[in-house]
């Protein structure tokens, strides 16, 4: 069968060092993005436990 792209880019990127820092940084944004979605979620139930415990008629 035909080898894969992705075992393909990995041996491009072993002689690429350049390939590492791109590597990095992609391992730094999901990190970056994972925490945003936890804050956006911390967030969102945090609002909507202040919106539930507030009295009702008040706005």
């Amino acid at each position: 069968g035909k080898p894969r792209r992705a075992s393909q880019a990995r041996v491009i990127g072993d002689r690429n060092p350049k390939d590492l820092r791109v590597r990095e940084w992609a391992h730094h944004a999901d990190t970056t993005t994972e925490m945003l979605l936890s804050a956006t979620w911390l967030w969102q139930r945090a609002s909507l436990q202040a919106r539930m415990s507030r009295p009702r008629g008040v706005v």
